[in-house]
């Protein structure tokens, strides 16, 4: 088990472009679920970073780092 998990935030990227998760689905060839698992609620938490969310800050036009960050795992701060 992972010690640490990655919180991803492109909720907010994701409503300032104003697209359709279908429309950017088209733009990007990123399936459309996926892009509406990032953009429907604020926080995604995840133990592995997909490759798509290099993709989807590029077409957003934001920096990585500005929506990833990496936290310790709930039950490893439980310890």
């Amino acid at each position: 088990m992972s010690k640490f998990v990655f919180e991803i935030r492109l909720k907010k990227p994701h409503d300032a472009k104003g697209l359709s998760a279908y429309t950017i689905h088209k733009m990007t060839g990123i399936a459309t679920n996926t892009i509406a698992k990032y953009a429907h609620v604020e926080v995604v938490e995840q133990r592995r970073l997909d490759d798509v969310i290099a993709v989807l800050c590029d077409f957003y036009g934001v920096d990585f780092h500005d929506v990833v960050t990496i936290k310790k795992s709930r039950m490893m701060a439980a310890m």
